[in-house]
């Protein structure tokens, strides 16, 4: 189980039993895990990772600040939408710790791993992985090197979040991460290779309603990707189009509230 020093424990349960993937630290040299677990037994099996996501030791008298991002934070993008933490040291370098990213999903041919910032998704074997897909971002891409760093890094590219179906590849991506960043949305269709990007903020166009856009959230393994909105971002929307129609789909948002949940928009395949 995680030491209590992790900043992300995300376990995926599946026929063979739990997989864990445990991300990085703010303790000295601890590196991700990802290891099967047994209820009973404990630990079964370690799968091993590339070095991607480790944690050097951190010397408190270095660090110039320390930025908290609370759930469903937009200034990190989807990286905030279960938190972070966001340290600066005194020589402008900065370390973004998400907490509990969703680094594994399970597909018909087998488990996925994405670890944070990562170029490469990852097909969990038994003991080992193996590279599935890799977003090939040329001379743009952050080496795990230079990870933190600002100055003459404006333009560099780092791969934040991933999420799968059987058609789709949808994720987000980070320019100037460290700096004055701009947050994409990215779609890969497997079947075409094709890409589609546009920034975070304009988000997903509903073509089929007409209704608020939306970001994904999260998917399922019938091929549906589901986000969320809330009250207040409806309420808006609403205010912003009085000619709207709520009709069809969209029927059950008339006997909304103020006090109600927010909204779990689901896009079949």
């Amino acid at each position: 189980m995680p030491n209590g020093l992790t900043s992300g424990f995300y376990p995926l349960l599946t026929k063979e039993g739990m997989l864990v993937y445990e991300g990085p630290a703010f303790n000295a040299n601890h590196r991700s895990q990802l290891y099967w677990l047994d209820e009973a037994k404990g630990k079964t099996g370690d799968v091993a990772l590339p070095v991607v996501n480790n944690s050097e030791e951190i010397n408190p008298e270095g660090i110039q600040g320390i930025s908290v991002f609370g759930v469903g934070s937009t200034a990190i993008g989807l990286l905030g939408y279960t938190g972070a933490i966001m340290i600066s040291f005194k020589d402008d370098v900065k370390r973004l710790y998400p907490v509990n990213y969703p680094a594994l999903w399970e597909m018909e041919d087998g488990f996925r791993l994405h670890e944070t910032f990562s170029d490469t998704i990852y097909q969990v074997k038994e003991t080992e992985l193996e590279p599935y897909r890799v977003f090939n971002l040329g001379d743009r891409r952050l080496a795990p090197a230079d990870r933190g760093k600002k100055e003459g890094y404006e333009d560099k590219l780092s791969i934040t979040y991933v999420l799968e179906t059987n058609r789709l590849i949808y994720f987000q991506c980070a320019k100037n991460l460290y700096g004055d960043c701009t947050f994409y949305n990215g779609v890969y269709h497997k079947s075409t290779g094709e890409v589609s990007m546009n920034e975070v903020e304009d988000a997903f166009t509903d073509d089929l309603t007409g209704f608020l856009p939306f970001t994904p959230l999260t998917h399922t393994g019938k091929g549906e990707f589901a986000g969320m909105l809330t009250i207040e971002q409806i309420q808006e929307w609403q205010e912003e189009h009085p000619d709207a129609t709520l009709e069809g789909a969209l029927a059950p948002l008339k006997d909304l509230d103020f006090d109600a949940n927010p909204v779990v928009v689901i896009v079949e395949p």
